[in-house]
């Protein structure tokens, strides 16, 4: 979200502090990220205290860790097959 997509700064401010509310209560809602090498992507993460609730899997789809934030929103970290 940048502020060229919204042009009005007002309407822009009012999404920002929605969002942060959402964040904060922790119930903006499930994400998912990828990378390469997710063990390596994994290592690196608890080197700086994220928090794992599941630890690198082989799923049907491809291998999948998922972490938490300090507000309890959760996110997926996922290597796909290629």
């Amino acid at each position: 979200m940048t502020t060229e997509q919204y042009p009005n700064s007002y309407l822009y401010k009012r999404i920002v502090q929605a969002m942060t509310i959402l964040i904060k209560k922790g119930t903006f809602g499930p994400a998912v990220f990828t990378c390469n090498d997710l063990m390596a992507t994994y290592e690196e993460m608890k080197l700086k205290a994220v928090v794992f609730k599941k630890p690198p899997t082989k799923e049907f789809y491809g291998y999948e860790a998922l972490f938490i934030d300090d507000s309890g929103n959760w996110f997926s970290l996922g290597q796909l097959n290629s």
